[in-house]
This record gives C-alpha cells, structure tokens and sequence, in this order.
C-alpha cells in the first residue's frame, strides 16, 4: 500500500471512530454538525442556528422546552393546539402541516434550518435543499426514537444541559412503570383494544402504539392483524374481547368532543357485550399526550387504566403539569382534560 493510500485509509479509520464515538450527530471545527435524520438522511447544518422553521407540532414542543423558541419563525397549522405552544400563536404559519409546506412562503423567510416531522415528501426537501436550505425530518411517535430526537434537536439550538434534563424527567417515569409490571404474569397483563381516526381503524405489532401497550403490562388484542394500521371487523373484537378500550382523538379535541367519542364507542352495537364495556373501562384520550415529550403523560395513563392497582399512586395529569410547568413555564388549565371519563 502506498503512502498516500495508506494515510487516506487512517484518515478513514479515524472518521470512522468518531462516527461509531459521537452517533448519529458529528460536529466540525468550522461550526457545522451533520446529522442523520429519522429518514436516514445526513444533513449539515451551519451554526448558530438562529432562524427555524418547524413544521411539526411535537418537535415545536421540544424547541420550546430546549429554550429555543424565540428561534421559531414558521410553523405549521397545529402548532398551536396545546399549552405548551401558546408563544408560537404569533408565529407565521407556512403549511397546514409536514406533508403540505407552502415551498415559495418558507424559502422567503430565509431560515437557517427547517425541522418537519416524517411526512415530509422527498420533492419537498428537495426543493428546500436546491435554495441551500438544510432540512430534516424526526419522528417523535416511537418511544425508542424520542430521546435520540432531542438530542439531536439539542445539537442544533446547542443546549444539551437542557436536554439531558427533559430525559431524565421521561426517564424516571419509563423506568418506575417497568419496575412495576415486571412481576406481570402473561395472564395478568391486561387485553387492550386501541382505535384511533375512525371505527375499528386500529395498529397492530408493527403500529407505534404497540410498545406503549407492552410498556404498560398490555396485550395488544390486535398485534397480528395484516398490515400497520388495519381496519379489523367488529366480530374480531367482539372474539377477542378486550379488557380495556382506549380511543385516541385529535390534540385539538374539546372536553365535550370527548364525550361523545366516549358515548359512541359504548353503545356501539359491536363493543356492548365486550368485557370493557361491560366493566366501564373504556376511555378517550388526546393525541396531545401521545407523541413527544408529553408522551411519557401517555405512558402513565396507559399504565393506569391497564393496571389501575399498581398505580394507585400516580397522578398523570399532575405529572403532565409538572412538566408544562418545570420545560414551559407555564400552568395548564384545569378544565382542558387529557381523557375522558377523567381518571
């Protein structure tokens, strides 16, 4: 091997080792960091990072939490549906959501970074990337990818001190629900039909829902149905007999819009004779607590309702409070319900 063979291949080594060292975030004496995103995309980004347009109400969140909110100069439609996003309401709207950015109103607002969810089109980062616009795209409904998110997201606005801390706060109650359905005989763990965005529209092993549910000492009673998010018969679910209905609504839903979905679903010609129904163990729940940082919220209440005796203890609005109160300061309000019966 040559000399300059052989120096190129150390060189290689050498990237390599900080590669496998740093993750999926690499930093650069001339200020720049180059991440992979959720879509496996590697992106530079240049710092500091001053000017941000997010398309994603979850990931605005979590800018918000890191102290990054005054960066914020484009948002989508939703990112202004909870609490914790009240700052943003000023906030140019530049696309109803990731999937439908207006191209010529962001390229115009001249940001240093766009972060959208994974809706987002290839034609779309494209076109961004064409007007040297670095893009990307994180997923923050799947529980093992939520930590990886904000340190990425820290990276960027360069504030990990804070993100160290918004793990530990998810962490504690990740690990306390654990500790707690370890002992769980496999029938002990309670059967759990999940619906979301219409009748019988559920998620099966493949869904993001599903470590939720086994997180919680859960069986999902719909694990091995074909495909992501299938739609099931109701004589499926009548056969398999949930214990626990869960029925997830929009982040935007209204107390009495909850109610309603409540009252569907227990007079449902389909559901009346399951156990659920029959045990008043049916409830609605906002999405606002389903991805994110409030999705440890989510995490408890599914604990909760599936094993309502090991969690005696555990208030998950209060939790929920904490956290708006400790990464938003701000106090939420007592009449805004995150499920429905309240529990």
């Amino acid at each position: 091997m040559g000399q300059k063979n052989l120096k190129n291949y150390i060189l290689l080594l050498v990237f390599s080792l900080v590669i496998v060292l740093l993750g999926s975030t690499y930093v650069f004496a001339d200020n720049t960091i180059i991440l992979t995103d959720s879509d496996g995309y590697r992106v530079k980004i240049k710092l500091p990072v001053k000017r941000i347009i997010c398309l994603s109400a979850p990931l605005n969140e979590m800018l918000i939490a890191l102290d990054a909110g005054n960066k914020i100069i484009g948002r989508d439609d939703w990112s202004a549906t909870s609490a914790a996003l009240s700052m943003l309401e000023d906030v140019p709207i530049v696309a109803s959501s990731s999937y439908r950015p207006q191209i010529e109103s962001i390229i115009e607002l001249n940001p240093d970074v766009i972060i959208a969810d994974t809706m987002l089109q290839d034609d779309a980062r494209k076109k961004f990337n064409d007007f040297g616009i670095p893009t990307i795209a994180e997923r923050t409904s799947e529980a093992s990818n939520l930590f990886n998110v904000i340190r990425k997201l820290a990276k960027i606005v360069n504030n990990e001190e804070k993100a160290t801390e918004l793990i530990a706060f998810i962490s504690q109650y990740r690990v306390l629900i654990k500790e707690r359905v370890a002992g769980l005989k496999e029938d002990e763990k309670t059967r759990i039909y999940w619906e979301w965005r219409g009748k019988y529209k559920t998620g099966s092993s493949k869904a993001t829902v599903q470590p939720r549910i086994e997180l919680a000492g859960g069986i999902n009673i719909c694990a091995n149905t074909v495909g992501r998010y299938p739609e099931v018969s109701s004589e499926y679910v009548i056969q398999e007999n949930p214990e626990l209905i869960i029925r997830m609504e929009s982040p935007g839903v209204s107390n009495e819009e909850m109610k309603e979905s409540w009252k569907e679903i227990i007079n449902r010609t389909g559901l009346k004779n399951t156990s659920a129904v029959k045990n008043d163990r049916v409830y609605v729940m906002t999405w606002l607590v389903n991805s994110g940082l409030p999705s440890v919220v989510g995490d408890l209440y599914y604990a909760k309702l599936a094993h309502p005796e090991l969690f005696a203890d555990i208030e998950p609005q209060a939790v929920y409070a904490d956290l708006m109160n400790k990464f938003f300061r701000i106090s939420i309000d007592d009449n805004k319900q995150l499920i429905f019966p309240e529990y």
